[in-house]
């Protein structure tokens, strides 16, 4: 059934409650409507969309290197990192190598690799030694000697060497890793330097033999060599080659102590005639004549800085000299038979000798006062020398042995017991740990300080040895026997 009425200025039609309902509208919509229809209306398509998240992955040269982002711990390197779109700060590290930090911007939704290359820290090698003034070489380069120190190297391999003359040398090779600080350590065996000597030249040098115990002495250089002999001369020796470069004549008898000045342009002479000459050695000419002596000069030595002379006598007297003037400066007397040895401390103040008394005496140069007496030889002491270090003094005597005596005590340290004749000559190799003697019994021996042992024996006189001298090096020997014959020993 139709109905038609209205209601507030509406006007609607219907039918009842069997029949469809139809409203029609002819009046605005009220506010309240528009606002319930509102609420109900879809999403505004043009709002910007929810950013996605990037991706990095960081890609390392050292495998599973440890990642971290904006300071926090990411993982390891080669896996996969969500981050928000923005600025990021990353940093990767690996034991052993330096670390690695950098800022990037990544954008939404981006997918990023970021390639790191670590660099090794230097590992650090210290080497280590039983010696001392060794040379390290490392991969062929030398860098310096054992010790705290350490060396920055790379990682891998490296071979390191460590020589010193007289040893063993000894190589190593190591593999270091990045980062590692290492020790290595190495025990170098002492060579025996004397293992290969043989005689190097045999030269007969004088009609007559050469004289005990000071006949025989190397140039500052080791590239001459005198030898004095009972011919009245001394002459010079080309060491190389053997080869004689002058004779010196002017003594009237025995020429029984040579020795150079410190600089090798001055000799030293003493003789049976009482006299102490100098001689220039370029020219060959003499000097000065030294006089004062009232029996042989047995023995003679220059004082360190070539100022003056020493000189010892069958008058049992030392004397010291002015080298400028010739004149005698003062004269030590203490010993109750004749002089046969002299020696200078290397510090000028003190002086060394050796008598037929049997005995050695230290002397203070300033006041030719005793300071000590050595006791001990049951026999003439023909030869004496100190040692480089200045702590010990060397004898050698007509009972057959050599002995070595502390030098502030006067205390005998050792006897070296080996020779089965008078030992004529002694002296100390320049790094103090070898001596050097010659003998009635035709040889040399080579001994050793610290034991007191025989190292090796020479051989090669027929006549008695009566003087010996070692190289300024220590790297070769010279001696001179009775029959004139001077030996150059040394290896190739």
């Amino acid at each position: 059934m139709l109905i038609v009425g209205g209601i507030g200025g509406i006007l609607w039609k219907g039918f009842d409650e069997s029949v469809q309902e139809t409203k029609t509208s002819t009046l605005p919509v009220p506010t309240s409507a528009t606002t319930e229809e509102s609420s109900h209306s879809p999403p505004d398509t043009h709002s910007p969309p929810a950013q996605l998240p990037a991706e990095l992955v960081i890609e390392s040269n050292i495998p599973k290197a440890t990642v971290t982002i904006d300071g926090k711990d990411s993982g390891l390197s080669g896996s996969t990192h969500t981050l928000a779109a923005g600025h990021h700060t990353v940093q990767i590290s690996s034991a052993g190598y330096e670390p690695f930090e950098t800022s990037i911007q990544l954008a939404a939704a981006e997918k990023r690799t970021l390639p790191v290359i670590l660099t090794p820290k230097p590992a650090q090698l210290v080497v280590r030694s039983n010696i001392l003034g060794d040379t390290v070489t490392i991969d062929g380069k030398v860098v310096g000697s054992t010790g705290p120190d350490a060396h920055a190297l790379t990682p891998g391999k490296h071979t390191v060497r460590v020589e010193k003359v007289g040893y063993e040398s000894s190589e190593t090779i190591i593999q270091l890793v990045a980062g590692e600080e290492k020790i290595v350590r190495t025990t170098l065996k002492e060579l025996d330097p004397y293992a290969n000597w043989r005689i190097l030249q045999k030269i007969q040098a004088h009609p007559k033999g050469i004289c005990l115990p000071h006949c025989i002495e190397f140039s500052p250089d080791g590239r001459t060599l005198l030898s004095g002999s009972f011919d009245d001369t001394f002459k010079l020796w080309d060491v190389a080659s053997g080869q004689k470069i002058r004779t010196f004549h002017g003594h009237l008898s025995d020429v029984r102590s040579v020795t150079f000045s410190l600089n090798g342009r001055t000799i030293l002479s003493g003789s049976r005639d009482g006299t102490l000459k100098l001689w220039d050695v370029a020219s060959g000419k003499a000097l000065r004549t030294l006089k004062g002596h009232s029996g042989d000069v047995r023995s003679v030595a220059f004082a360190p800085d070539g100022r003056t002379v020493l000189s010892g006598s069958w008058d049992n007297t030392l004397k010291l000299w002015d080298v400028v003037s010739g004149r005698e400066i003062r004269t030590f007397e203490g010993h109750s038979e004749s002089i046969r040895s002299v020696a200078f401390g290397s510090d000028g103040h003190t002086i060394l000798s050796g008598s037929y008394d049997n005995t050695l005496k230290l002397w203070d140069v300033a006041n030719s006062q005793t300071i000590r007496t050595f006791r001990g030889h049951f026999g003439a002491v023909w030869s004496v020398a100190f040692s480089p270090d200045k702590r010990t003094v060397l004898s050698g005597s007509r009972d057959d042995t050599l002995k070595l005596w502390n030098i502030e005590s006067g205390q005998m340290i050792r006897t070296f017991e080996r020779h089965s004749g008078d030992v004529n000559s002694v002296t100390f190799a320049s790094d103090g740990r070898t001596v050097l003697s010659g003998s009635d019994d035709k040889t040399l021996k080579l001994w050793d300080v610290a034991s007191g042992k025989v190292i090796h024996t020479l051989e090669g006189h027929s006549g008695i040895v009566r003087s010996v001298a070692f190289s300024p090096d220590g790297l070769r020997a010279a001696s001179g026997d009775s029959g004139g014959v001077l030996i150059l020993w040394g290896s190739e």
